[in-house]
């Protein structure tokens, strides 16, 4: 039986002028910039994504002078006004941020120009649109940059969002992309008449196009993580602009001391205590040394050359004494803190004398709860190699013991690693002027699970990321993959990008993550959005200001986050009864591969031409 897609009579296609192929693409991204989150409203309009590739797909078939310049030229002005949001920080990053990802969609225009004279639209398209996607996402930076992937408009519709269980972000890409194909086809059959008939069967055309979209809202079916209440949180958001963190004069006044405060009156308002409080991304003013540290340093093991600080003991037990005092005494109550360091801290201390909280914590009354555990993002100082480097981490302290620490995976690209540009100083410059230090970040090598110890006894796996690491899928999936994990906080800091779309991008992967896993997600942010999203994707609770603010807001949200039913006795390992390994999560870390594999074969052999048939139709002819 001959198969359709083998074609034997090719028809040519009028070559499209540069000029129409750069607008019909532009216009593509127009309606994926029109439709982003944080654009008209928090959650954006996710359902242009069905029509937002049609103007690309339509033109961008067909061959034409200067094509590839044309759709790079347009991809690059769509890639960077996706990522505008980073003109806030550095804004000429955003040179390299759209040139580079932009050429690895142009190769997309390519792929399909290469595909179109053979298979129906409903199948090029996605696999175009896939592979500019797979490059862009998996060729590492300053190579390309990922950030945003087409399926993510589905984050906000229900009836879509609940195939990622198993088929992630991918998936929902190729949803989309396969029904803006589909209605390119149908574009087209309206201009043909039946003599322009081409190789496939009008049944291929609607099932490639249709079928995706209908295995998604069947997956949708898929069971969701049974829940249960579980820890009760209190997040803090101080609503602090970045210039204070980076370029502060007093750290402990303006960003420790407003914190607490800020801890306190969530505190006082709360009928119960909470069983954590969780503070955002690096908000600690302190650096605690993480193992083998102290004794490198005793070694002589030294900084980069080009990274600015040094270690010394000095400094060490400075920072040392400052957690004790802080940390240990203030909020915990552990110990006292005009002694603490050997009072080292106390002049700093007593310049709080004013604070409502002051006078608890200077008699060893700690400003949380007894049992509450406290959860902070903070600096850490790491052995790697031959030097100690920094990694921007979070530490967990429970009701009693020594902290413990989890770090980030990914490194934001300039702004936490500065390898590729050591040589250069005048971008090592540029760096310090902006963040007011030199990156010189180390990643971790995974990410980490952290013991968080409930007031009643129960014990709860919470998997602990950091920032930009919410982008990414490895850090939420690999944990699962290792053990248990009930939910997943991120610690971020946000306020680099003021009250851009930036915050609302994050919130939207948040919610994908949490779906595609089965695990709630909790986000505790310095400047927002704080939310906390269920297995199901629905928004359980957000911190908004008394304005309805989210963004650059100040407060407090506290929040019972729902994890897998049935409980765990501290020290204990028994499986949950509701715990779902979602088939995203057993397969995830394959799932590029293959659609990297059918890609790749589709545009390998999608070379040749189409042939006419009787009640067949071309949808590639001009």
């Amino acid at each position: 039986m001959a198969s359709p897609f083998l074609p034997t009579d090719p028809a040519p296609l009028r070559d499209l002028a540069p000029s129409r192929r750069f607008l019909a693409t532009l216009g593509t991204w127009i309606l994926i910039y029109a439709s982003q989150p944080g654009l008209g409203r928090p959650d954006g309009f996710g359902h242009t994504a069905f029509v937002a590739l049609v103007p690309w797909a339509y033109y961008s078939r067909r061959p034409g002078p200067r094509a590839f310049l044309a759709d790079w030229a347009a991809c690059a002005l769509g890639v960077g006004a996706m990522s505008l949001w980073m003109h806030h920080l550095l804004p000429w990053l955003l040179i390299p941020m759209t040139i580079i990802p932009g050429f690895w969609m142009a190769l997309g225009g390519v792929a399909l120009r290469r595909m179109a004279r053979r298979y129906p639209l409903a199948l090029a398209v996605p696999a175009a649109w896939m592979m500019a996607e797979l490059l862009r996402w998996l060729i590492p930076a300053p190579l390309s940059f990922g950030w945003w992937r087409l399926g993510l408009f589905a984050h906000d519709t229900d009836w879509l969002l609940g195939s990622a269980r198993v088929w992630g972000t991918w998936g929902l890409t190729w949803v989309f992309a396969a029904f803006c194909g589909w209605i390119a086809d149908l574009l087209l059959l309206r201009r043909l008449n039946p003599v322009q008939a081409m190789a496939f069967p009008h049944s291929w055309v609607h099932l490639l196009g249709l079928g995706p979209l209908a295995l998604a809202f069947a997956l949708c079916l898929t069971p969701v993580t049974a829940t249960e209440p579980g820890p009760r949180v209190l997040i803090v958001q101080p609503g602090i602009e970045q210039a204070i963190k980076a370029f502060g004069a007093d750290p402990l006044q303006e960003l420790y001391r407003d914190t607490v405060d800020l801890t306190y009156e969530g505190l006082q308002a709360m009928e119960e205590p909470p069983d954590l409080v969780a503070w955002g991304e690096s908000m600690l003013p302190f650096s605690l040394p993480a193992e083998g540290v102290v004794e490198a340093e005793r070694g002589g093991m030294g900084t980069l050359d080009h990274a600015g600080w040094t270690l010394d003991a000095r400094k060490l037990a400075m920072h040392k004494a400052g957690v004790e005092t802080f940390v240990e005494g203030v909020l915990l109550g552990r110990l006292d803190p005009l002694v603490a360091g050997q009072g080292g801290w106390a002049s700093a201390l007593n310049q709080m004398a004013d604070a409502d909280w002051y006078s608890a914590a200077a008699k060893g009354e700690g400003v949380l709860p007894a049992g509450t555990s406290f959860l902070t993002g903070l600096i850490t100082w790491v052995v790697d190699g031959d030097v100690i480097r920094k990694q921007n981490s979070a530490a967990l302290w429970g009701a009693e013991g020594e902290p413990q620490l989890g770090a980030k995976v990914h490194l934001v690209p300039g702004a936490e690693q500065a390898d590729p540009y050591t040589s250069m100083p005048f971008v090592l410059a540029a760096l310090r002027k902006v963040g007011g230090y030199v990156p010189d970040f180390v990643p971790a090598e995974r990410a980490a699970v952290l013991p968080l110890e409930g007031r009643d006894g129960r014990t709860w796996a919470m998997g602990v990321s950091i920032c930009y690491d919410n982008v990414f899928d490895d850090p939420y999936r690999e944990p699962l993959e290792r053990g248990e994990v009930d939910f997943f906080c991120i610690l971020s800091n946000e306020a680099w990008y003021k009250r851009s779309v930036e915050m609302d991008h994050l919130v939207a992967m948040a919610r994908m993550k949490a779906v595609a896993v089965g695990r709630s997600v909790v986000r505790a942010t310095n400047s927002g959005v704080s939310i906390v999203v269920d297995p199901s994707g629905e928004t359980v609770a957000v911190l908004e200001d008394g304005e309805g603010q989210r963004k650059m807001a100040r407060g407090t949200l506290v929040v019972q986050v729902p994890v897998p039913l049935g409980g765990r006795t501290p020290g204990t390992d028994r499986p949950r009864e509701g715990a779902l390994r979602t088939f995203w999560v057993r397969t995830g870390r394959f799932q590029p591969v293959f659609w990297a594999i059918l890609v790749g074969l589709l545009v390998v052999f999608g070379g040749r031409g189409v042939t006419s048939g009787p009640g067949r139709v071309r949808p590639t002819q001009a």
